[in-house]
């Protein structure tokens, strides 16, 4: 077996980074509402996350 390379240690700690980050949101009352992860274009290195969140509706008094 071999090591890993630092392209895929590095890859393998941005692949992580859109859960954290909505872990994050979550924590700070934030809903998520979509979550687009795409493979890399052909210029591209890494993984792209996007995140969608909102604030909670308010209940009506």
């Amino acid at each position: 077996m071999t090591e890993p390379s630092y392209l895929d240690t590095t890859r393998l700690a941005y692949d992580g980074l859109a859960v954290r980050y909505a872990e994050l949101m979550r924590g700070a009352g934030l809903v998520e509402v979509a979550r687009l992860v795409r493979e890399p274009g052909e210029s591209e290195r890494f993984r792209q996350a996007h995140l969608l969140a909102r604030k909670p509706a308010q209940p009506q008094r």
